[in-house]
């Protein structure tokens, strides 16, 4: 099971949400109603979710600073009546009614969990359109699964699209030993095959399609780009067309 760290905002000197938590299999800690030390270790640890058993001061104003963070983590707030509190719209934050300590935690640990199966749904959801994509360009631009190096640059614009990869890494230094090890060569193979493939696409597409995929600067057979140019290019196109799909669907 993954940890996951839950921060408990109480009076309590010993919260009974801490074992609570525990026994779900958070990691939890507890804060008393400091604002600024909640804001400074909130923007460190970046913990999945705030539990607010009491109200600290300048609760809205510590709610519009956490909005601004990068992945906020979730707000929940403890309630034994039916307060209503209008939270930043960016925040997943809600109003939990307290029913016991360990059903309470319970609640707010299955609404975590709910949102996380949904994140990793949508993230299945991007790679298998991105793979269709790319698999669908590489076979418009001739590069069929026998070349390794479509192989290869599937690999490479693939996990660019999902966050594994940077559109920065030095090839190199990063990309090329990345994907020889998930294909048990080495980065001189890589970058043979890639240069290979790029080589035959050209050989075997006509200016329509070069444009296409790279602008009319690549059209001219004779152009052929690095294996650079033709990652960052083609890898652009690709995001964009994962974009426009999710948009549409």
């Amino acid at each position: 099971m993954i940890e996951k760290l839950i921060v408990i905002i109480t009076d309590e000197r010993k919260s009974p949400y801490v074992p609570a938590f525990k026994s779900l299999g958070a990691e939890t800690c507890t804060f008393d109603k400091s604002l600024l030390k909640l804001l400074a270790y909130t923007f460190s640890n970046k913990p999945t979710a705030l539990v607010f058993d009491t109200i600290i001061d300048d609760f809205h104003l510590f709610l519009d600073k956490v909005s601004t963070f990068d992945n906020p983590p979730k707000i929940y707030v403890v309630s034994k009546d039916d307060t209503q509190i209008d939270f930043p719209s960016n925040l997943h934050a809600k109003t939990v009614m307290f029913n016991t300590y360990e059903l309470t935690a319970f609640d707010i640990w299955f609404d975590i969990s709910q949102n996380d199966n949904e994140k990793q749904i949508s993230k299945m959801e991007q790679r298998s359109i991105a793979e269709k994509a790319i698999r669908e360009a590489l076979l418009e631009l001739g590069m069929t699964s026998n070349y390794k190096g479509a192989l290869y640059i599937k690999e490479i614009v693939l996990s660019i699209c999902m966050g594994e990869l940077n559109r920065e890494d030095n090839l190199t230094n990063v990309i090329y030993p990345y994907v020889a090890e998930r294909f048990n060569t080495n980065s001189s193979n890589v970058s043979r095959c890639i240069i290979n493939a790029i080589q035959c696409s050209w050989e075997m597409t006509d200016d329509k399609v070069r444009t296409k995929y790279f602008g009319p600067f690549y059209a001219s057979s004779t152009r052929i780009p690095t294996n650079g140019e033709f990652l960052l290019v083609f890898a652009d196109f690709i995001a964009l067309r994962v974009e426009d799909k999710i948009a549409s669907s």
